[in-house]
């Protein structure tokens, strides 16, 4: 026996907020199978008071849900007993790990705090099957869903609904080993329905993820004999044909390592990384002048992402950011990376630095991020970025940022608001010094909504290691509108827009205003109209699609667009979108359309289509995107899938084979294959001119 935990129940009766947990027995004593009947659960106190979230805010839920939690110094153990009158009304339709769809399963959404301060956290969703899907949160509400960890869970459906096992290790939420009280919630969400039920914060305007509006969950302290050191060694087999179909193939071993430098530290190593086995990209077609932004994928980059939040900029479509990782090594691979996150002190800190090998004759390129912020009081934080490198590894290229965040759940009694500043300055070798600054202002609530954002961009702002949709610039976007709820649940945004853009130099200026009514159900089903009228200045002519050239001058036009969905949680269920009216000179007429069928938990298959019609003063083009992907599940620990996506713009015809099979808690099989043929290269051998790419790899988690 390494060490034993006197059974405690820490029941915080002077604190209605706090959870009460259980530490209990010795550390790998308790089997994740789904069975609530466990020695181990017995004595461990029940949490019952949940409360509706929607479709009738703070209603007493129409049925019984339990939760329990416990540790044993290794390992957080929750269970859940979720009762439904009707055990064939459960809906869950998905048994793939990390899958959108889970969000819209009946399934169990646990909300983990370990610093208790309201900013960094995990999310963890078991469905009624036992599919996981986890994710960061990060600036108190924002949850990036592409991270991973290990951990387990285990279901049952029986007569009286059903029940999961969880067991989460202390060492993958950089656990503190300090004592202080975790932020904790948790949400069961019931698909038939809609209704979704919380045991804190009930307020519909804000998800589970919110972490202010978490409860106490008394601190957990890891064993003392844990080193907090996992590695996760790896080999892999990469084979490549180039369009010229010369071959090359190469056997390689690599390493990440993750240690805990102190209760509230962590150090995360990576050597000779490969990420060829992230999700393959959509193909989009896009229409605007400016590089199109897509989302990180890839593990390492993904863990603790949000220790380098700044100024409120990680949206779904930003203007501006100080550090994109996926401006570093996209294509390629790591030879070493080394990064540092949790907190020190006062301090949240993210820093790492990273060498990525050089392509040809140029050399391996270094790049370093640091980011720091405090706390002041519990709403208030302000914080500092600095990076260094150049993802070529040419030139000279250097940033610094300082930002303020206000975030309050307690506004006005109940309300949100969150108000953000910011600046940063890049000096480059090449194209010199430039600045960048903004503000934003967001007011997330039932009733009167809105957001307020402001940005003045330097031309010479050059962020190596950022991304900057334009540079010379000054932009402003507002939104203001008024959300409501029916005795239903149903909600309603109806929504006003305003927007100007002018470049400093005054050659280019833009405005547009636009209305917009979104509509949707509990269970997720929507329809959203809207109407924009536009203006737009242009200095110099560009080509949206090939031969249909948008002519320089003063442009005034309006279109209007409605889009529809259905739930996932149905065996059939898609999107349709619809655009009409004009484009600059010309006209655009868009239509999207996305099915998918999903027969059973095992298999779905997803379909989409787009066509772009567009015509100008100089020519006509129709933009085709068609996509489809298959996916099989054998069961929640193996998954696969099939994409082959084209597009008649690049005239690239993209197949993706993605396979893991997680062979046992701490060993996983991954293979991935692409296969890329265009049309638009010269033919060889009356053969269009084509890659290929295969990745095999095994790897491996041990743990102290």
């Amino acid at each position: 026996m390494r060490w034993c935990l006197m059974l405690t129940l820490l029941v915080a009766l002077s604190c209605p907020r706090a959870a009460p947990l259980a530490a209990l027995g010795q550390p790998g004593m308790v089997a994740v199978d789904g069975d609530l009947g466990d020695p181990f659960w017995q004595g461990v106190p029940a949490l019952t008071a949940f409360r509706q979230a929607a479709p009738v805010p703070g209603a007493q839920p129409t049925r019984h849900t339990a939760v329990l939690v416990a540790h044993d110094g290794v390992t957080l153990y929750v269970a859940v007993r979720a009762d439904e009158p009707q055990p064939q009304a459960i809906v869950a339709r998905t048994l793939r790990r990390d899958a959108e769809t889970i969000d819209d399963d009946d399934h169990i959404a646990i909300v983990l705090d370990p610093q208790g301060t309201g900013r960094n956290g995990f999310i963890f969703r078991v469905n009624a099957l036992g599919a996981q899907r986890d994710g960061l949160i990060s600036d108190g509400s924002i949850t990036r869903a592409d991270w991973d960890t290990l951990w387990d869970a285990a279901t049952r459906i029986d007569a009286r609904g059903w029940q999961a096992e969880i067991a989460i290790p202390l060492a993958a939420l950089a656990a503190p080993a300090d004592g202080r009280p975790w932020g904790f919630n948790v949400e069961r969400y019931v698909a038939g329905t809609g209704e979704r039920v919380r045991l804190f914060g009930a307020a519909p305007e804000r998800e589970v993820d919110s972490l202010t509006d978490a409860g106490a969950l008394p601190g957990i302290t890891p064993a003392e004999a844990a080193w907090g050191l996992r590695l996760h060694p790896a080999v892999r087999w990469v084979s490549e044909r180039g369009p010229d179909s010369a071959r090359t193939g190469r056997f390689e071993p690599s390493l990440d390592a993750l240690l805990q430098v102190t209760p509230t530290l962590n150090a995360a190593l990576t050597l000779n990384s490969d990420f060829a086995d992230a999700d393959v990209d959509d193909r989009i077609v896009s229409l605007s002048r400016f590089e199109l932004f897509r989302a990180e994928k890839r593990a390492f980059f993904n863990q603790d992402a949000g220790r380098f939040g700044f100024g409120g900029l990680q949206v779904e479509e930003p203007v501006v950011m100080p550090f994109f990782s996926r401006r570093i090594g996209l294509g390629s691979s790591l030879d070493a990376g080394l990064k540092l996150s949790g907190t020190a002190g006062p301090l949240e800190l993210g820093a790492f630095a990273v060498q990525v090998p050089g392509r040809g004759t140029a050399p391996a390129s270094r790049m370093g991020v640091l980011r720091a912020a405090a706390s002041i009081g519990s709403a208030q934080r302000v914080g500092f970025i600095a990076t260094q490198g150049t993802p070529d590894g040419t030139g000279d290229n250097q940033l610094a940022g300082l930002d303020y965040q206000y975030r309050s759940t307690s506004f006005l009694g109940a309300r949100t608001l969150e108000a953000y500043a910011w600046a940063q300055h890049a000096r480059d070798g090449l194209q010199g010094t430039g600045g960048a600054r903004g503000a934003s202002l967001r007011y997330p609530n039932i009733g009167l909504t809105g957001q307020l954002d402001w940005y003045d961009i330097d031309a010479a702002f050059r962020p190596a290691l950022g991304y900057v949709r334009e540079t010379g610039v000054r932009i402003v976007d507002a939104t203001i509108g008024w959300r409501q709820l029916d005795e239903h649940g149903a909600n309603t945004l109806s929504s006003i827009h305003l927007g100007t853009r002018r470049r400093h130099d005054g050659t280019e200026q833009s405005q547009y205003t636009g209305v917009s009514v979104e509509w949707f159900n509990p269970r997720g089903d929507y329809v959203m109209p809207e109407a924009y009228a536009e203006r737009e200045v242009l200095a110099a002519p560009f080509e949206p699609l090939p031969g249909a050239r948008v002519a320089a001058g003063d442009h005034r036009y309006g279109y209007a667009l409605i889009s529809a969905g259905t739930t996932p949680a149905r065996a059939w269920s898609g999107e349709a979108s619809v655009r009409a009216g004009g484009f600059y000179d010309g006209a655009l007429a868009e239509q999207t359309l996305k099915l998918a069928w999903r027969p059973s938990a095992h298999w779905s298959v997803v379909t989409a289509l787009a066509q772009q019609q567009l015509r100008t003063a100089a020519g006509s083009f129709t933009a085709r995107t068609g996509s489809v992907r298959l996916e099989y599940a054998a069961s929640t620990r193996s998954a696969q899938s099939l994409t082959v996506q084209h597009d008649n713009v690049s005239q690239k015809t993209l197949a993706g084979f993605r396979s893991r099979w997680r062979m046992t808690r701490d060993q996983e099989l991954r293979v991935a294959l692409d296969h890329t043929t265009s049309g638009r290269q010269e033919r060889t051998g009356g053969r269009p001119a084509s890659d290929f790419r295969a990745t095999v790899s095994m790897s491996w988690a041990i743990g102290r």
